[in-house]
């Protein structure tokens, strides 16, 4: 079953999707923005990350630049995603310095094995590839 995006009020490709608080797994909705340029499975802000639990878990720091070269100073943790009825494991950045965004990377795609559709007359689709 195709899920269906929708393009926000700046006109850029997003999907809701929900991420799985630690410890007890309750789901927390949130919205992506879809990065075809982001490797990564998701990232999101540090104080989503605070809320669900991912801060105080089990993690990692790492380093990586973003397209115009600047370097990041990471959280790397494990998170559960769910869309629809699917829910996969993959690799969760949170930024350390600075307000981000919650971004939605090719690694999610490759992970749920689906191929991006964007079309400004028929809206942001993600089929099963």
């Amino acid at each position: 079953m195709p899920w269906e995006g929708r393009f926000d009020d700046t006109h850029t490709a997003t999907l809701d999707f929900n991420l799985h608080r630690i410890p007890d797994g309750k789901q927390f909705q949130t919205t992506g923005i879809i990065d075809t340029g982001f490797t990564g499975f998701v990232q999101i802000p540090r104080a989503t990350g605070e809320e669900l639990g991912y801060v105080d878990g089990p993690r990692m720091y790492a380093r990586y630049f973003l397209a115009n070269r600047e370097e990041q100073e990471v959280i790397v943790t494990l998170a559960n995603v769910t869309v629809g009825r699917e829910t996969r494991n993959g690799a969760c950045l949170i930024p350390l310095a600075g307000d981000s965004l919650t971004l939605i990377g090719m690694d999610f795609l490759r992970r749920f094995h689906r191929k991006l559709i964007i079309s400004y007359r028929t809206g942001i689709r993600l089929e099963v590839d």
